[in-house]
C-alpha cells in the first residue's frame, strides 16, 4: 500500500509546463513533508506572517502579494480560484529548488540586497533556494535565498529579501480540479447585540416555499441551516451559497426589488446562483468575520434583518456598520459524525478552540498496536486549538464546532493524531489511517486518496509493519472495542476519480494506463 500511495502522490505531482492563464487552480492541499514535493509540482507560496498574509504572484515581472492583510488567512475555508500568475512550477535539484511561474516562464531571483523587493528573471541562474521547517510554525516553512542566504519576507506588501530570517509560508500544492468546500453553519455576529439577531442561522425551509431567513439560533443537525460557498468554476470571486438540503444542488438566489434597502432574498431550485463576493469583516469579540456582498445590485450586502420573530435575509449598502445590519457572518464548522453501531464517529481538529456540542465527546489515541487504536476521553467542554481527535455521540449528523475564546485546559498527554486544520493537506509520505467504516464496523482504514479534507484527524503510519495492517479497531475507556472481524480493506469506491499518468484527472477514460482508488488499471 505504501508503495501505491506513493506513486499515486508522484502521478498527481506530475502537472508540469507552461499553462495558458485562462486555466483555474485549485489548492489540492499544504506541503506536510518536502518529500511530497517532486520537481515538476505547481504550487503556491502563502505567506504566513502575522501581520502580512498573501499569496505570491508577478506584476509585470515583479514579485508581489495578492493581498497585504489577513483575508487569505482568515478564509482558507473558501476555496478560491487561482490564475497562472500565482501558480510556480518547482524545479529541484540536489535539495535546491528553483520557482518558475506559470504565466510569465521568469523564475524568482535570490540575489537581490537586503530588504529590496524580491524580483524575478528569464534567466535560470541565480535563482536557486533552499526551503527548511520553520521552527514552531507547524507545516510551515522558510525559503532561504543560495545566493545570499537571505530569508523570503513580505514586507509593506511585497515579498522582499531579507537578512533576519524568512517569514513562514505555507506551500499549496495545486490542481486543476475544483475542490469541495466543507459544510458550515452561516452564522451572524453583528457588532451589537440586536433583539436577540446574533447567532442567528441562514436557513430554509424543506420545501423551500418560505425563502430563506435568519430566525433561529443554530440547531445540532439542523440540515436546513448548513451551507456550502461555492465559487464559480468560470469567474474568480463569485460564489453561491448552496444549501446542504436538496443534496446541494440549490442556493440563495432571487431577490425581491434588487438593489433597495429591505430587498429579500429567496430560493433559486433550479440552478446554483453564483452572484456573490466574500470579504473580509470585521473582528467580534474576538471572531474573524465576512462580509458577503452582491456587486451586481451596486454593492448592497446581505444581512439579518426584520422585527421580532419575523426575520429574513436582506440587503443593505453598507459594511461593517456599528449595528447588526452589515451581517458580519461567521462560518461555523458543521462536521458530520456518521453511525457506526450503537453510536456515530467521526474525526475533527482546527487553529482554535472550540466549545464542543452537547452529547458528543472528545477523545484522544494515546498509544496504538498493529490492531488496535487505544482512545482516552478528554474532560471539560472547550477542545484546545490543535488538539485532533475522535468525536463520538448517539447519534449520526452535523454537529456545530463553535469557535470560543473559552480557555481550554492544556492536553498533557501524548496524542498520535495528527490534525489537518482548517487547510487541505497532503496524505503523508509513509501513509496514513483514516477513521471509516465496512459493513457498519468502525476502524481507522489504510487511505489513499492524494489529499485529506480540512479540519480532520489522521492517524500517521510510523513503521514498515504498521504499513502492512490494513485495519485497526478501536478500544474506547473502560474496554469496548469495536467489532471488526479479519477485514482486509475497506470496501473500493468504485466511483473515485480516475487519474491518467500525469497526474490528471480523467471523466472518461480511453485506451491507456490509469489510477483509481491507488490502483493502476488499462483500458484497451
Amino acid at each position: 500500500m505504501k508503495k501505491q500511495l506513493l506513486t499515486l502522490s508522484m502521478c498527481l505531482a506530475g502537472l508540469g509546463g507552461l499553462h495558458a492563464q485562462t486555466t483555474n487552480y485549485y489548492r489540492e492541499g499544504i506541503v506536510t513533508d518536502l518529500n511530497q514535493l517532486k520537481s515538476g509540482d505547481l504550487v503556491l507560496l502563502q505567506d504566513m506572517d502575522n501581520a502580512i498574509s498573501g499569496y505570491f504572484d508577478l506584476d509585470q515581472g515583479t514579485l508581489t502579494l495578492s493581498t497585504s492583510n489577513s483575508y487569505y488567512k482568515d478564509f482558507n475555508f473558501i476555496d478560491k480560484a487561482f490564475n497562472a500568475g500565482n501558480v510556480f512550477k518547482v524545479i529541484i535539484d540536489d535539495d535546491q529548488y528553483k520557482f518558475q511561474n506559470l504565466e510569465t516562464g521568469s523564475y524568482l531571483l535570490n540575489n537581490t540586497g537586503t530588504g529590496a523587493a524580491m524580483q524575478v528573471t528569464a534567466e535560470d541562474a541565480n535563482n536557486t533556494f533552499t526551503i527548511a521547517p520553520m521552527d514552531g510554525k507547524a507545516n510551515q516553512w522558510e525559503i532561504t535565498s543560495v545566493g545570499n542566504g537571505f530569508g523570503v519576507n513580505a514586507e509593506e506588501g511585497y515579498p522582499v529579501l531579507y537578512n533576519q530570517g524568512g517569514h513562514p509560508i505555507y506551500i499549496h500544492r495545486v490542481t486543476t480540479e475544483q475542490q469541495e468546500t466543507p459544510w458550515y453553519y452561516l452564522a451572524v455576529y453583528g457588532i451589537v447585540e440586536k433583539d436577540g439577531r446574533k447567532g442567528n442561522c441562514m436557513e430554509n425551509t424543506a420545501d423551500m416555499t418560505a425563502g430563506v431567513y435568519a430566525g433561529n439560533k443554530i440547531v445540532i443537525n439542523n440540515t436546513n441551516q448548513i451551507w456550502r460557498l461555492e465559487e464559480n468554476p468560470e469567474e474568480a470571486n463569485s460564489y453561491a451559497i448552496v444549501s446542504y438540503t436538496h443534496e446541494g444542488k440549490t442556493s440563495i438566489g432571487q431577490v425581491s426589488n434588487p438593489g433597495a434597502a429591505g430587498a429579500r432574498y429567496a430560493f433559486n431550485a433550479s440552478e446554483k446562483v453564483y452572484q456573490f463576493q466574500i470579504q473580509n469583516g470585521p473582528s467580534v469579540e474576538g471572531y474573524s468575520t465576512f462580509n458577503i456582498q452582491r456587486p451586481d445590485a451596486g454593492a448592497w450586502y446581505i444581512n439579518a434583518a426584520g422585527s421580532g420573530q419575523d426575520f429574513y435575509l436582506n440587503e443593505w449598502n453598507a459594511p461593517n456598520t456599528t449595528d447588526y445590519m452589515a451581517g458580519a457572518w461567521s462560518a461555523v464548522i458543521a462536521t458530520e459524525l456518521k453511525q457506526a453501531g450503537d453510536y456515530a464517529l467521526g474525526t475533527f481538529s482546527a487553529p482554535y478552540n472550540v466549545t464542543l456540542p452537547e452529547g458528543v465527546t472528545a477523545y484522544i489515541a494515546t498509544s496504538s498496536t498493529n490492531s488496535t487504536v487505544n482512545l482516552e476521553e478528554l474532560e471539560g467542554t472547550t477542545l484546545p486549538a490543535n488538539t485532533p481527535v475522535v468525536l463520538k455521540a448517539d447519534a449520526a449528523g452535523f454537529y456545530p464546532m463553535k469557535q470560543t475564546t473559552d480557555a481550554a485546559e492544556a492536553i498533557t498527554k501524548a496524542n498520535l493524531l495528527v490534525g489537518t486544520g482548517a487547510v487541505r493537506t497532503l496524505s503523508p509520505v509513509n501513509g496514513a489511517f483514516v477513521l471509516g467504516q465496512s459493513n457498519g464496523k468502525a476502524g481507522f482504514y489504510n487511505y489513499t486518496a492524494p489529499a485529506m479534507g480540512a479540519f480532520k484527524a489522521y492517524l500517521p503510519k510510523t513503521t514498515a509493519d504498521g504499513d502492512q495492517v490494513r485495519v485497526k479497531s478501536i478500544q474506547f475507556p473502560g474496554g469496548e472495542t469495536t467489532a471488526i472481524n479479519d477485514i482486509e480493506s475497506i470496501a473500493e469506491d468504485k466511483n473515485a476519480p480516475i487519474y491518467n499518468l500525469n497526474g490528471q484527472r480523467v471523466t472518461n477514460p480511453t485506451k491507456g494506463v490509469y489510477i483509481q482508488n491507488g490502483k493502476k488499471f488499462i483500458v484497451k
